[in-house]
């Protein structure tokens, strides 16, 4: 009883003894018999122990609420450490990529100096099978005679990087040859490979039409260009059709815009063969 707060012990008191025989009825563990002889005094102190012992399982209850969330909150740290663990894990394994990738850009970017500046690029083969043989037997390496074969496909390797192939839309050919030409004079393409490095880039349609060209025909870049275009019919109407309609494509930016018109004009002007004639020039925009 004493062990009960002041307000429980006071509230017991003051209930009436039918109340007191009723609550320690309900505890369970005393018969009739003896409820009926118990006094009042009895009653409190029955009651009271219930109270005790209900309250210190309710408390055991608590503590034992408290222990399973204590394991359940280190179970989700577990988690969690173990996800961090594999983020690590796969951020380390991008970075492995992201630097492989890197190596091999620059490769290649070192192997098209290399071909710009017209070096053959030399493989680890060759200075085991040629180089180191010839230098340990003391003999001079000679010059590599360098072939028309290989002279095309170190500028075509160099120009693939950079040239997309002829588009199939008429209109848009005489932009592919401008873009080409510029890549020939960055690159500093020799004049007779120009025909030869065409070839590859030509549409389906185009290469089927200088199938009706000979050897020999094949071999002046300036006539096969002139033919493709007379062929798609790009006349110079053709030509100051497509300067007079241009619009800006919402896909393109100013600047291409202003070089499509650029380059429109200059090939109009060229089938006028006025390009570089100032006097034809002068008439043409009189007539």
């Amino acid at each position: 009883m004493d062990q009960l707060p002041t307000d429980q012990q006071e509230s017991l008191r003051k209930t009436n003894t039918e109340r007191l025989r009723l609550m320690a009825a309900r505890i369970g563990d005393i018969d009739e018999d003896e409820l009926t002889t118990m006094d009042r005094t009895a009653l409190i102190d029955k009651v009271a122990k219930d109270r005790l012992d209900r309250e210190e399982g309710e408390e055991g209850a608590v503590s034992s609420r408290k222990v399973e969330k204590t394991d359940h909150l280190r179970e989700m740290e577990l988690q969690l450490e173990l996800k961090r663990m594999e983020l690590k894990r796969t951020e380390v394994e991008a970075e492995t990529r992201r630097r492989e990738l890197e190596n091999e850009r620059e490769k290649r970017e070192h192997e098209m100096r290399l071909a710009q500046m017209g070096r053959p690029v030399e493989t680890d083969g060759d200075n085991i099978a040629g180089g180191n043989v010839a230098e340990n037997r003391g003999e001079p390496r000679p010059p590599r005679v360098e072939t028309l074969a290989d002279r095309v496909k170190r500028y075509g390797s160099a120009l693939k990087q950079v040239v997309s192939p002829m588009p199939d839309d008429a209109t848009e050919i005489p932009q592919f040859f401008e873009s080409l030409e510029a890549m020939f004079r960055t690159f500093e393409v020799p004049d007779d490979l120009h025909a030869k490095l065409l070839l590859p880039f030509l549409s389906t349609k185009a290469k089927s039409l200088i199938s009706r060209l000979c050897a020999t025909e094949l071999e002046d870049y300036e006539g096969v260009r002139d033919f493709l275009l007379s062929e798609f019919r790009l006349t110079p109407r053709e030509y100051k059709a497509q300067f007079d309609n241009a619009t800006k494509r919402l896909d393109e930016t100013y600047i291409f815009f202003a070089a499509r018109l650029r380059n429109n004009l200059r090939y109009y002007l060229r089938s006028r063969e006025c390009l570089d004639d100032f006097d034809r020039l002068f008439a043409l925009l009189v007539s």
